[in-house]
């Protein structure tokens, strides 16, 4: 039904944004500023990804939450249903736990603190 096809792009729209937040407070801990969602992941690919301070893995995940969240916003005929969401809150978990870990290592390599 409708109400829950809604559900399911919410669920969407969350999971992405919550590993957007992430990254965007990860660049800002580092001096990287971006204007635009695009801007947000080619900053975190340049200096996270492709340095390997985070996994390909997490990189791999976090391009998915952005395009499933695209799909499921601005395409008309995308559905999502339970089995596109919940396999992405394990990985939503698993990419935010990653990043968490190198927001927090930075600081202890903050010579301000």
């Amino acid at each position: 039904n409708a109400t829950m096809l809604k559900n399911w792009a919410i669920a969407s729209n969350r999971l992405y944004y919550a590993a957007y937040y992430i990254v965007s407070a990860l660049l800002i801990q580092n001096k990287h500023i971006a204007n635009t969602h695009a801007g947000t992941r080619a900053l975190f690919h340049q200096y996270f990804i492709k340095t390997g301070i985070v996994s390909d893995k997490s990189g791999r995940i976090f391009s998915k939450l952005s395009e499933t969240r695209h799909a499921s916003d601005y395409d008309d005929f995308y559905a999502l249903d339970e089995k596109d969401i919940l396999p992405l809150i394990e990985q939503a978990k698993i990419f935010i736990d990653e990043i968490e870990q190198v927001i927090n290592d930075g600081k202890e390599n903050d010579p301000i603190r």
